[in-house]
């Protein structure tokens, strides 16, 4: 029974976030639409801040192994910047996919909500959840774009994670817009479009310096 109620808030949880981003969203509101007791979060979870916390992390963690074991297969062959981008977004496909290859709605527009949301919780929730991956991704491009300073490579990293968040922001409305005519290969298209876009951002000039 603990079970079962603890898996109603997540999935609560997972539909008001997406719809209204962490500060939009009240415990009593997920309580009432999980149908338990308003204690059950305190219970269960600790704080509204540990449930959105484990609501992310069910997903984020099986993503950022798979993230792992792609780039080091990336680096062990020729690695290129678009190779380990492609590493670093193609994971989420499946999380964005039903079983029958269908676009995810909900889980769409949690992940632009993740991405995009500059709450100080969020903020630190992503940094918790992203460190190891961040620090890894650094190293590969570093490694495989040497005519990029290492000073450039965090900053253009960033540039290429916020490519993803309005990505995820593109592909949530594209959902809402049009349900049911967005399948599969539309959402490949849009990974690799994103992967190519953000190692063109590797092969981008370096800023110019003014005396």
């Amino acid at each position: 029974m603990a079970d079962q109620t603890k898996a109603q808030i997540l999935t609560a949880a997972e539909k008001l976030f997406a719809e209204k981003g962490f500060a939009g969203v009240g415990v009593r509101e997920i309580t009432q639409l999980a149908d338990v007791n308003i204690a059950s979060i305190s219970y269960h979870f600790g704080s509204k801040e540990e449930l959105y916390l484990e609501m992310v992390r069910r997903y984020v963690e099986p993503v950022n192994q798979q993230r792992l074991e792609l780039l080091a297969e990336t680096m062990a062959a020729q690695p290129t910047a678009q190779s380990i981008f492609a590493a670093l977004f193609n994971p989420m496909m499946e999380l964005f996919s039903q079983p029958k290859g269908e676009p995810n709605p909900v889980r769409i527009r949690l992940a632009a909500r993740v991405f995009v949301d500059l709450a100080d919780s969020v903020t630190d929730f992503q940094e918790r959840l992203f460190k190891e991956v961040k620090q890894k991704f650094f190293a590969a491009l570093t490694a495989a774009c040497p005519e990029v300073p290492p000073e450039h490579v965090p900053r253009r990293f960033y540039l290429a994670i916020a490519l993803m968040g309005g990505a995820f922001v593109q592909l949530s409305e594209q959902c809402r817009r049009n349900p049911g005519r967005m399948g599969r290969a539309e959402i490949r298209a849009a990974f690799d479009d994103l992967a190519r876009f953000a190692a063109a951002g590797f092969s981008a000039p370096l800023p110019t310096t003014r005396s």
